[in-house]
């Protein structure tokens, strides 16, 4: 799969919050096999990955909701370990 973002599915990410969804449009999910490898130095900043089902266990919750925020106010984005699910 190319990374190929000239023909965008919709013309602003405002027309996908106009209407509720409970998945993310294929159009954006990348496999990470597909992911460009920016650097393999350990001591570059690491973006936070988000494991979606450990914000629903008690015993993971907190750790994690601290890494979500982490990526949110210093990055602006954050990758997906594992998918939310409704289990």
């Amino acid at each position: 799969m190319s990374l190929d973002h000239t023909t965008p599915a919709v013309p602003y990410v405002q027309e996908l919050a106009k209407k509720p969804f409970t998945s993310v449009p294929p159009r954006y999910v990348y496999p990470v096999q597909d992911l460009p490898i920016i650097s393999l130095d350990s001591s570059s900043p690491q973006v936070p990955v988000i494991d979606m089902q450990r914000l629903y266990s008690d015993d993971f919750m907190d750790s994690e909701l601290q890494k979500l925020d982490q990526a949110c106010r210093e990055w602006g984005f954050f990758p997906v370990d594992k998918p939310w699910s409704e289990q």
